[in-house]
């Protein structure tokens, strides 16, 4: 059903891959030994290699990207609709945030930077299922493939597709990411090519309308009928790299081999993307949810686009220079040209807005000044519509010892200056308008951060102060609150074991100075408990439960036309001090196989009969099975 009619594009792919295998052998008799070498490139044309997603067997019934965004993540009660965390500081930073209706469904959406590059001397092809019970029919696959072509060129694909029906009518969800990527190097170049695709469809109810006393046995009525969103995000990079060094001769396997030792290197990057969003509903006059209609009476159909052209071209330092100068930079300039599209059915007049933004950033870090792991990091916009944003900050960290162990120090701070959004300040449709002339937000972030290994425990504070914060409030359209509003957080993590059993907890304290603006529960938690087998190094499994708990705090609420969770303090349902408990089984096979079994939510109706909610008028998941299986190929 998955495949079925329009993944076959993707099934044709996977072939056409999977046939290179015998266009590439191994290369030399070192090869016997694989390697398998996994990066991606950021913002700054930084290259940093990271490890593959869901290898962990401890954690591998937490597979819905909600529960790796934050502990406390809300929703729309199903898998793949918009989701907010109600950990302030997990919230998306709008610094680099130029599509505001991105901003639900930002854990859905591959962007270049998240794209991941291999290097690998076998075929590797790695396969996850999801699915549930045949009434939600939750179903999901992610499949990623990579080799090499040769000893210097590799490709790699990666599709992510997931849909659900969710427990009440409409909640249809559909999510697909498809990435194709390729790498080349010899030498002293480099290029890396990658072209990814996001489609997002949701159907939207506009709340469920739930009396007190209706319980989870009376099928409530909606808001709205045949409301739909559909987003879609495009982005095509090709980076480039030449480094700058001498090669120096090494014997290897009886011949003396040059490698290049790279001291600095010059990158430019092209990238080309697309952001689009269109809303449509049928709605007339006596909507339970609009008010206005301010085109159209009988139906909506609501485009909102960004298209654009950015140009990056860095300087950066290499392993060579930084082992001599005991120090590393990299600077950056980049030039932005975007154009903004606010529908298209209604008016036939100009609606394009272009914009050159041209911007340089750069960085300075060093792990040998007075022992210290330092990084000093700037951004600054010279002109167009972010004109003299700025973004500036530091890290610093370092490892000392308190009675023999080793702690880890971490001291980051960082102040932003930034414009509103395009968007926060203009945008017409059907039922909303708005013309605003907000001031720049200032923000500050401090934190302080423990890392104690040997205890397996991590703890941190810290504070955010936010002058001119913009949200959306009661009437579902953008406010600023001209006063400093404060967020402080705490954070404890620990995990400890007797024996076979094994103790995860996670805890959150947060406050907010304006619980009317942004409210927040006092503490938040994650606790799990496993016990663990092993037998021999064929079979591992673990088998215990979770609960996912918070304090009482006011609900957000969705308008599913602006596409953005609002806050309204005088008609909000307060949520919280209800526990979401989970019992799971992971078990992993040998090197390449993990199954996960996971009933969630297993105490739904047991403690309250009615609807709880996350967010207002949103019924959550009630009681659901999960299996997960992860197969992995290295051939």
């Amino acid at each position: 059903m998955l495949i079925g009619t329009y993944k076959k594009k993707y099934l044709v792919l996977f072939l056409i891959l999977t046939s290179l295998q015998h266009v590439y052998s191994q290369h030399d008799a070192d090869s016997l030994k694989n390697i398998l070498i996994i990066w991606n490139i950021d913002d700054n044309l930084n290259k940093k290699e990271i490890l593959l997603e869901d290898t962990s067997v401890e954690t591998f019934h937490k597979t819905l990207k909600k529960e790796k965004l934050s502990i406390l993540t809300s929703n729309l009660g199903n898998t793949g609709s918009a989701c907010i965390s109600d950990i302030f500081i997990k919230r998306d930073d709008l610094y680099d945030r130029d599509f505001i209706f991105n901003m639900p469904y930002s854990i859905f959406i591959k962007k270049s930077k998240d794209i991941k590059y291999f290097n690998t001397r076998r075929p590797f092809t790695t396969i996850m299922h999801r699915t549930s019970t045949k009434i939600k029919n939750i179903q999901s696959i992610n499949f990623i493939h990579s080799q090499n072509i040769n000893p210097n060129f590799n490709i790699a694909f990666d599709f992510d597709f997931m849909t659900s029906l969710g427990q009440l009518k409409p909640q249809l969800t559909k999510t697909n990411s498809s990435a194709l990527s390729v790498n080349y190097k010899k030498n002293r170049y480099s290029i890396y090519v990658s072209y990814v695709h996001n489609k997002i469809e949701n159907e939207n109810s506009g709340g469920f309308i739930i009396d007190a006393e209706n319980t989870a046995n009376v099928i409530p009525s909606t808001n709205l009928e045949k409301a739909f969103i559909l987003m879609k995000n495009q982005e095509l990079s090709v980076t480039q790299k030449y480094e700058f060094g001498k090669h120096k001769n090494l014997s290897y396997l009886d011949t003396i081999v040059k490698i290049l030792e790279p001291k600095t290197s010059l990158s430019g990057n092209i990238l080309l993307y697309r952001r689009y969003r269109v809303y449509t509903d049928k709605e007339k006059a006596g909507s339970k949810l609009y008010n206005d209609f301010n085109f159209i009476l009988n139906k909506t159909i609501d485009s909102t686009s960004l298209r654009g052209v950015s140009n990056n071209i860095s300087y950066k330092s290499e392993k060579i220079f930084e082992e001599k100068n005991k120090f590393g930079f990299s600077l950056n300039l980049k030039f932005d040209i975007k154009e903004y599209f606010n529908f298209k059915e209604y008016i036939t007049l100009n609606n394009k807005i272009l914009y050159y933004e041209p911007s340089m950033s750069g960085n300075i870090y060093s792990n040998k000044f007075l022992n210290f792991n330092t990084k000093i990091f700037a951004d600054y916009f010279i002109s167009g519509y972010r004109r003299n944003d700025f973004k500036l900050g530091f890290n610093v960290k370092k490892e000392i010892k308190v009675i023999k162990q080793a702690i880890t120090v971490g001291i980051n701070a960082k102040i932003t200056n930034l414009k509103p959004g395009f968007f926060f300040q203009n945008y017409y449709s059907n039922h909303y308008i708005w013309e605003n002339d907000f001031k720049n937000t200032k923000r500050i972030d401090a934190s302080l951060k423990f890392d104690m290994p040997k205890y397996r425990l991590k703890t941190s504070i810290s504070t955010t102060m936010i002058e001119n914060y913009i949200y959306f409030g009661p009437s579902s359209v953008p406010l600023q609150y001209d006063i400093n509003l404060f967020v402080t957080t705490a954070n404890i993590n620990k995990t400890f074991n007797f024996r076979k059993f094994y103790f995860l907890n996670n805890i959150y304290w947060q406050q907010s100075s304006n619980e009317n603006i942004v409210s927040l529960p006092l503490f938040a938690l994650y606790h799990s408990v496993y016990f663990r087998v092993k037998y021999k190094n064929v079979l591992h499994t673990y088998m215990g439960y979770d609960v996912y708990f918070s304090t009482q705090y006011k609900a957000s609420s969705f308008n599913p036309s602006v596409g953005q969770f609002y806050f309204d303090p005088n008609n909000s349902r307060t949520i919280g001090n209800y526990p979401f408990v989970g019992v799971f089984l992971n078990v992993k096979i040998k090197k390449n196989v993990m199954l996960s079994f996971k009933f969630q939510h297993i105490n739904s109706q047991a403690l309250d009969r009615n609807y709880p909610v996350q967010i207002n008028n949103f019924p959550v998941f009630a009681r659901v099975f999960r299996f997960s299986v992860r197969w992995t190929f290295k051939n």
